[in-house]
């Protein structure tokens, strides 16, 4: 669920610009009427977590990933029949892959299939689309069923759309978390957990190291944050003050977080870390 700087990837080929639009849903019955629609015609539901823009995937790894791992397990699911599959709206760079990435590759490899849906929930603060008011696509131009909500409006944003307390209800919901996550993911996972009132709803984990490549660039934006505050300090402008001290205090959270080499849920070299005795309405597969 992580957006970071967006941007759609530069490689883009059979670029489409005649998108859908995506719905507005300020109450949220637009897409309760969906998820109604998905879980009546479905027999699984896979909501896609795993690593945002900070620690991406290595774009080799990402491809192993999907066509090793991912591709084997949907299809797995469409022997029992027809799969949707959920995200947050991550936006899908090419150059810099990260679980949006995975996501358009996943779209674009169903693409035409019946059997498969894709729906991706965002709010409005992160709804970049390709084009004013339309769905949110693959850098491929491949489109998903998109609902943006407003901001700040529902318990825990994306929680109230994607892991629903109506899809945690259901035996036909997962979720599979793949590459390094952050620590919103371990809020969806103790969210999930609480919204499932009986038996057990399955938890894929797929691990991944972060992209290192993208280590020098935090470290250079941050040190021209402590420059911006540093100059900021001097003129005695205590409103630039505030918003330098956030920005150096949010990309020093990002390299913190970015020491975890596999992510918050992983050793170092990694082997599950989580403590899945503390949820007890999951259940975890390592894959």
């Amino acid at each position: 669920m992580t957006q970071g700087e967006n941007g759609q990837g530069s490689q883009v080929e059979d670029f489409q610009t005649d998108y859908e639009q995506a719905t507005i849903d300020t109450t949220g019955e637009a897409w309760k009427t969906k998820e109604a629609r998905v879980l009546q015609e479905c027999e699984s539901i896979i909501a896609l977590r795993g690593a945002g823009t900070n620690n991406g995937i290595d774009r080799t790894t990402a491809l192993a990933l999907i066509e090793q791992k991912l591709i084997p397990e949907l299809e797995k699911r469409l022997e029992k029949g027809k799969v949707a599959v959920l995200f947050d709206g991550d936006g899908d760079d090419l150059t810099k892959p990260d679980i949006g990435f995975v996501m358009a590759r996943l779209r674009e490899k169903y693409d035409g299939d019946s059997r498969v849906e894709f729906l991706a929930a965002q709010k409005k603060g992160w709804y970049y689309p390709q084009k004013e008011g339309g769905n949110l696509a693959t850098a491929n131009g491949k489109e998903y069923e998109t609902v943006v909500f407003p901001d700040n409006t529902f318990p825990g944003d994306h929680n109230s759309f994607t892991q629903s307390a109506e899809l945690a209800g259901s035996e036909k919901y997962e979720q599979w978390y793949i590459g390094a996550s952050g620590p919103i993911a371990s809020e969806q996972l103790e969210d999930l957990n609480k919204k499932v009132k009986e038996g057990t709803r399955n938890v894929l984990m797929v691990p991944a190291p972060i992209n290192e490549d993208l280590g020098p660039s935090f470290e250079t934006k941050l040190q021209t944050a402590q420059a911006e505050l540093q100059t900021a300090q001097t003129s005695g402008n205590e409103e630039e003050v505030k918003k330098a001290q956030a920005k150096v205090d949010k990309l020093s959270g990002v390299l913190q977080q970015r020491q975890r080499k596999y992510g918050v849920h992983y050793t170092d070299s990694g082997e599950l870390a989580l403590d899945t005795s503390q949820f007890e309405h999951l259940s975890f597969k390592v894959l």
